[in-house]
């Protein structure tokens, strides 16, 4: 952001506010502002607008002294808005391009005193106010000195707010077609199985659930919104689903779904998809087919509706906004005597910039919507998305990210590619990166129920998969078949926190699916050695848990790989990180473990399995895998690996990450060590490669749980 003072004048006494070079300085009296209320009062729109910006200052001293009121005149930048030649307010022609007037900055502070042979600036450490600076966007005063701004809706559903809504889809329909309309799935079993008729009675009596024909689908709505902490009361269950395909009785839906249907009609449209009751929540062969086809649902609905401003079913998102004081100042250009008219401003409470980065940020990324876990699959699936906020509406499209306060238009980067030269998210088109970043992102979202987890992201999974332009097969359970020597590396967060009580081991342990803390990857850039490692299985079973009278069902994953033990690092809950050094033949093998739990505290050895080898100089080879601990015999879980024809096999449960690196053995370099004769002395051949030392270890099959 780009701070420009320029020339404003008041238009009572004709005084510069404003000064062209610097920002100016108006002396007042503070608390009353006799100066500023008596040009306010004889009329002048930019004195009463700054008055009332300074409204917002009553926590500052009581005091008669003079006061410095600094004004000025703040400019955004955008990427998507043409160069100008110059700009008056009046504007300075040295600064061009792409900048948007947005707002004035008003800072107050004790005035300036002069002490012995210097002058005191005493401050009240208070951020500054603003005004958001606003124009007809067809106007040619908003062209001439490039105003962004309009003045918000008092109603997001007024007629005006109508017109802006359907001129975004209309813009996106006729403009956008090969990107936005390239994510609409089109298979017919991805489609609804039902919507809801949202009825043309102005009684609101007509409204019902319908069996949708894939065969002939109407133009739908979708709905995302948190369901909130006591659920959501109206839900469609195996006994209430035919009463709700007869009539749906208005005053027993939650207020998000009656707002949301209001909007619907209000926008031309007849049908509306609501999870809580166009899925039977009660029917789990329903419930499952259903949440399958959520990447058709969302990418084929003709937009969906995020109700970001509420924050359960109950509350609404359509509540009554606080009017805006709105004051006129008048513009005259002294370079072009013809260009004359109107500017607004508007008060902004908040103390930050009021720029759409600002607001779209506090409104959308900030909200509690944008913290649930199944919203991130609806947010990315869906072609054309409106965000009904608390203040304010956004629009966000494949193209194009825009605002109702706002003309100006942000390009989005896709998290799916749509050509061979799409703006996607991750270089070179893999896939696996953007699902590590994805999967990262919704780890550290909230679910309500854990069993979630994994289906409140399958559908992402699926669009990946179905995509033309990517190559990614055999998604389970948040891991890739072709990718896994980087898949397993994730580590949790909780590593690089404070050290506080860590829950037990989740099951599976080797999934990120499974823990209830957020995670990361680390070593992406790793490269497996198709050799070293292979994928047999992996079996999800309820056979086991029946058994064992556990709460989720056993994935196993087996693998065949290289696995070795070595003596456990020391390491004690301050710190989960474990490093020791190896001396083989030839080298110095420092290996470091990074370790998910405290639950290896104290434990006499760890094993290793390879995953994958890490770039490299050519003084030092690095391999990087997981960090195990081998699991006592369990009858019922041998049992259960013998039903899948594995006998005599190892179980582990994942610990954690390891690093491992070799370095030249130099002997007369090392021989005043005082560790080295506690270096543990291991390997028997006399190649001096860290890959020697892994060869040693046997191949097996390892059975992670």
């Amino acid at each position: 952001m780009t701070t420009v003072p320029i020339l404003v004048r008041c238009a009572v006494r004709r005084t510069v506010l404003i000064h062209k070079k610097q920002a100016s300085t108006l002396i007042d009296e503070w608390p009353k502002l006799p100066a500023l209320a008596s040009r306010a009062d004889a009329g002048c729109g930019l004195c009463q607008a700054i008055r009332a910006a300074l409204d917002t200052f009553e926590d500052l001293p009581v005091s008669t002294e003079a006061v410095e009121i600094k004004i000025e005149l703040t400019w955004e930048t955008s990427t998507r808005v043409p160069k100008l030649t110059e700009f008056d307010l009046e504007r300075d022609p040295s600064h061009d391009g792409d900048r948007i007037l947005s707002h004035l900055r008003i800072m107050v502070n004790p005035s300036s005193k002069y002490v012995g042979d210097f002058y005191q600036q005493p401050a009240w450490d208070r951020e500054p106010c603003y005004l958001r600076v606003c124009a007809d966007e067809e106007s040619s005063i908003a062209k001439y000195l490039n105003i962004k701004h309009r003045i918000p809706l008092s109603d997001p559903i007024s007629d005006t707010g109508i017109t802006l809504m359907k001129r975004w889809i209309e813009e996106c329909c006729n403009g956008h077609e090969s990107i936005c309309s390239k994510g609409a799935i089109s298979d017919k079993w991805m489609l609804p199985s039902r919507l809801i008729d949202v009825g043309r009675s102005k009684q609101f009596d007509d409204i019902r659930v319908i069996e949708q024909n894939a065969d002939a689908l109407s133009k739908y709505v979708a709905l995302s919104y948190c369901w909130g902490k006591e659920g959501n009361p109206l839900r469609a269950t195996k006994s209430s689903l035919s009463q709700l395909q007869q009539q749906i009785t208005w005053q027993t839906i939650p207020k998000t779904i009656q707002d949301a249907i209001i909007v619907v009609r209000r926008m031309g449209y007849s049908y509306l998809w609501v999870d809580a009751l166009c899925i039977i929540q009660d029917d789990d062969g329903d419930f499952r087919r259903e949440l399958n086809k959520m990447a058709g649902i969302y990418s084929h609905a003709h937009f969906t509706i995020a109700a970001v401003g509420a924050e359960s079913s109950e509350q609404g998102f359509l509540p009554e906004r606080r009017n805006v004081r709105v004051f006129s100042v008048q513009f005259q250009s002294k370079r072009m005597t013809s260009m004359q008219g109107k500017i607004s401003l508007i008060e902004h409470t908040a103390f930050e910039p009021p720029t759409m980065q600002n607001e779209y940020l506090k409104e959308v990324e900030d909200s509690k919507w944008n913290s649930r876990g199944w919203t991130l699959q609806e947010r990315h699936l869906a072609r054309r998305i409106i965000f009904f906020g608390q203040h304010s509406l956004h629009y966000l499209c494949g193209e194009m990210l825009c605002s109702e306060l706002h003309t100006v238009r942000f390009i989005p980067r896709h998290w799916l590619p749509n050509d061979e030269s799409s703006r996607f998210a991750v270089r070179e088109n893999d896939g696996y990166l953007q699902w590590y970043k994805i999967a990262s992102q919704y780890s550290s979202r909230k679910l309500t129920h854990r069993s979630d987890k994994s289906l409140a992201i399958r559908s992402m999974a699926s669009a990946l998969e179905s995509n033309p332009y990517l190559v990614m097969r055999g998604y389970t359970h948040g891991l890739w078949d072709e990718d896994l020597h980087r898949g397993l590396l994730w580590y949790p967060f909780k590593q690089y926190g404070s050290c506080g009580d860590f829950s037990p081991i989740k099951r599976p342990s080797w999934s990120w699916i499974g823990q209830e803390e957020p995670v990361g990857w680390r070593f992406l850039d790793a490269v497996q050695n198709m050799s070293e490692l292979s994928l047999r299985c992996m079996v999800v079973d309820t056979w086991y848990q029946e058994r064992s009278q556990l709460d989720d069902p056993l994935v196993t994953l087996t693998l065949e790989g290289r696995v070795g033990a070595i003596q456990n690092p020391k390491h004690d809950r301050s710190s989960l990180r474990g490093a020791l050094k190896l001396r083989y033949v030839g080298q110095i093998i420092d290996v470091c473990i990074s370790y998910d739990t405290d639950r290896m505290i104290g434990e006499a050895e760890v094993w290793l399995l390879l995953l994958g080898d890490l770039p490299s100089n050519d003084d030092q080879e690095s391999v990087c895998g997981l960090a195990l601990r081998q699991l006592e015999q369990d009858p019922i879980r041998d049992e259960f690996l013998n039903l899948h024809g594995y006998q005599k096999t190892n179980a582990y449960e994942r610990v954690g990450t390891f690093e491992a690196s070799s370095v030249p053995w130099e002997h007369e370099d090392h021989e005043t060590w005082e560790e080295r004769d506690r270096l543990q002395t291991i390997g028997s051949t006399h190649l001096p490669s860290i890959k020697a030392w892994l060869q040693e270890w046997p191949r097996e099959l390892v059975h992670l749980v």
